[in-house]
């Protein structure tokens, strides 16, 4: 989730997030007591791109959704010169950004839809810093807000739009993309849904990385509890987090750092 670092940082009044002065060649790895499984931790997307090329050739179809400004995206084509890479960012406003930062690499291909669970049109719920509100951020989703409102009372979601929405297998037939190497998922609550909605394109991916939350951010969105057992039994294991092996079990609507109520994880296939 890559804009609440940013905007708690502003908060904070703070130049970048505490995660971006990691350097990123730092790769922990921490025992889960839970499960006794032992993953990797990351600090930033330097570091999780690193721990998924593990997993991919050097040239890779990778489908990034919640593209914002570009930036990841960008990341992606500088570490895989070779790859195909397939943004989406339904937001008008950050599209046009994310299409001027991107424009420069032809195998950066963007599109202006949001992937759901179904094929048609749906309400946008836009974000904005109450400071500015008229300048959207990412925390926008197809979902209205829940408890982000709480924990993060400095964004506003008080305007909605239109957006065109596809499925992941919809979008791979119509424009004959018959695999995915990696999925990249920052779609504010609606990662679960995404992937359950495209079991056929599933079936070719080799490397996941979602964001995951440990309380409802976004009304009735799945969870981390949900979702990573689900994607076990899909084959892929989960190889590396950016948050601490406790840190789901912790998660509590009083904690005061509402920073810790969520995280992103990466699956690897088995």
């Amino acid at each position: 989730m890559r804009e609440f670092p940013r905007l708690v940082a502003l908060v904070l009044l703070l130049a970048v997030p505490a995660c971006k002065k990691q350097p990123g060649h730092l790769i922990e790895r921490a025992v889960d007591r839970v499960s006794d499984r032992i993953v990797e931790r990351f600090a930033n997307d330097e570091q999780a791109l690193a721990i998924a090329a593990r997993f991919l050739s050097p040239s890779p179809a990778i489908l990034e959704a919640g593209s914002y400004h570009g930036e990841t995206a960008v990341a992606m084509v500088q570490r895989w010169p070779g790859a195909t890479i397939y943004s989406f960012e339904p937001v008008p406003e950050l599209f046009e950004i994310a299409k001027k930062n991107t424009s420069a690499w032809r195998n950066i291909h963007l599109s202006e839809l949001a992937l759901s669970d179904k094929v048609g049109t749906a309400i946008f719920h836009l974000s904005a810093l109450e400071e500015n509100p008229d300048a959207s951020v990412g925390s926008g989703s197809l979902l209205e807000p829940s408890h982000h409102l709480e924990g993060f009372p400095f964004i506003k979601f008080d305007k909605t739009i239109a957006v065109t929405t596809t499925t992941i297998d919809q979008w791979a037939s119509v424009n004959q993309v018959n695999r995915l190497d990696f999925i990249w998922l920052d779609i504010q609550g609606l990662e679960f849904p995404v992937l359950k909605a495209s079991p056929r394109i599933l079936k070719t991916v080799r490397v996941i990385m979602a964001e995951v939350e440990f309380v409802e951010l976004y009304k009735g969105q799945s969870l981390y509890a949900e979702i990573r057992p689900w994607l076990e039994a899909q084959g892929f294991a989960e190889v590396a987090t950016d948050f601490a092996p406790e840190a789901p079990q912790r998660a509590d609507l009083k904690m005061k750092k509402a920073i810790s109520w969520y995280g992103n994880s990466i699956f690897a296939r088995k």
